[in-house]
């Protein structure tokens, strides 16, 4: 082994002691040579001292030579294996700060600096590995392969070893996500399935309740028709019974006065009948003054026979008023029967159109109830067919809402099996 490798080999103390030493001895020597020319020349002959201060010099020239060429060397040495690997180390540790791993340390020792190169390289195989460990993971990520394993887990040490044990979890945490979204989508796809044929079959039940609706819609329309035409025909029938009620109330008055008439005729014909009852006392008075001027008359002979047809005359006229007298007394009698039956059949007609009136009464109360019951039902029928056309509005909006719910179905049936056909392109992990 040469003096530069056995230099090269030290420790850089040794290094720097052995230079200074060499320095120290070199100067030592130098001053003792000096010393020992100054002593020379002191002792010599002068004859001598010439010779010797030129002897002296050359010596001290050539250990100054010589010093200064071994000095040389060993600074040459300690500048080159210290400041050059130094500066090696430098240039490999610029690299890996800009990310550059290629570069390699060449200097080898086994001083502290080869020791530290030696350091140097370690770090770059380790970085290399991880690197090169964390690029292949990373290229089977972006293949969708989540199964991938490192295969230098043993290089994933101190930080690292945190680093990687992040990754794992990102991992496992991303290949649990990815499985999640597989099941969610096949979820998705199941229900958006169903939600597809419930929204086809609301679609249809909508339909048929529209057709029913527009149906009842029509009906109601109809009822709501007819019960305004009834509650005008109520309103008629109601005029018309309080028009019926005020005739009625008239036809009272009239029956009234007509028993009032009756009645009056009764007591007419009672006095007709007194006053005939009188002239046919007056008749019959009348007969017997007749009868005695006839039987005068007779008496009388010859001068009473024109007193005798007078009183002839007399006696016929009352017979004949006797007469008279007694088929007015039979009339006013038959009269005042009729009359009198009268009476009780207007009575009885007036009896019967009180209670017709009293009924009258009760009907237009019954029929202006009607009528305003007809009007609510008006009122309550035209809600009901606002509120079956509102019926109608919503179920067209839900027809429409299920058809679109369907058609969304569809689609985001069809996104969830792109999803899931997605995230088949995967490699995951066992769960």
């Amino acid at each position: 082994m040469t003096k530069e490798e056995k230099f090269k080999n030290k420790s850089i103390k040794k290094k720097v002691n052995d230079a200074f030493n060499m320095i120290f001895r070199l100067y030592f020597a130098t001053v003792a040579l000096a010393s020992l020319g100054l002593i020379l020349l002191a002792v010599v002959p002068d004859a001598f001292r010439i010779p010797v201060l030129v002897i002296c010099i050359v010596i001290m020239l050539t250990i100054v030579v010589v010093s200064v060429t071994l000095t040389g060397r060993e600074s040459k040495w300690l500048i080159y294996y210290i400041v050059k690997p130094i500066r090696e180390l430098e240039d490999v540790a610029e690299h890996l700060s800009h990310g550059e791993l290629h570069e390699k340390v060449t200097y080898q020792s086994e001083d502290e600096i080869g020791e530290l190169a030696n350091r140097f390289r370690n770090m770059e195989d380790t970085l290399q590995k991880i690197v090169g460990d964390l690029q292949n993971i990373l290229k089977e990520f972006a293949q969708g392969n989540y199964t991938v394993r490192s295969s230098c887990k043993e290089a994933y040490v101190g930080e690292f070893e945190t680093v990687m044990e992040e990754l794992v979890s990102t991992i496992q945490n991303v290949s649990s996500t990815l499985c999640l979204i597989k099941e969610s989508s096949n979820q998705v796809a199941a229900g958006s399935e169903q939600l597809a044929i419930s929204s086809q079959d609301l679609a249809k039940g909508a339909t048929d309740q529209s057709i029913a609706v527009d149906n009842l819609v029509e009906n109601v329309s109809k009822v709501t028709e007819q019960v305004v035409a009834n509650s005008k025909s109520t309103d008629i029938v109601h005029d018309r019974a309080k028009s019926v009620g005020i005739e009625a109330n008239v036809s009272q008055n009239k029956m009234r006065e007509l028993m009032e008439a009756m009645e009056r005729i009764s007591t007419t014909s009672k006095e007709l009948e007194r006053v005939i009852t009188e002239i046919d006392g007056i008749a019959s008075q009348t007969n017997l003054l007749s009868l005695n001027a006839s039987i005068e008359a007779a008496r009388a002979g010859e001068a009473g026979k024109g007193f005798a047809v007078v009183a002839e005359q007399i006696r016929m006229l009352a017979e004949s008023s006797a007469e008279s007298a007694e088929t007015s007394k039979h009339l006013l009698e038959t009269n005042q029967v009729e009359v009198e039956h009268g009476n009780e059949v207007t009575q009885q007609t007036s009896e019967s159109l009180n209670k017709v009136i009293t009924e009258l009464d009760a009907i237009i109360t019954e029929v202006a109830n009607i009528r305003i019951a007809s009007d609510r039902q008006a009122v309550s029928v035209k809600e009901i067919e606002d509120g079956v056309k509102q019926i109608d509005d919503v179920i067209q909006t839900n027809s429409a809402a299920s058809q679109e719910a369907s058609a969304t179905s569809e689609e985001l049936s069809a996104e969830a099996t792109s999803l899931d056909e997605l995230v088949e392109r995967f490699k995951l992990l066992e769960q």
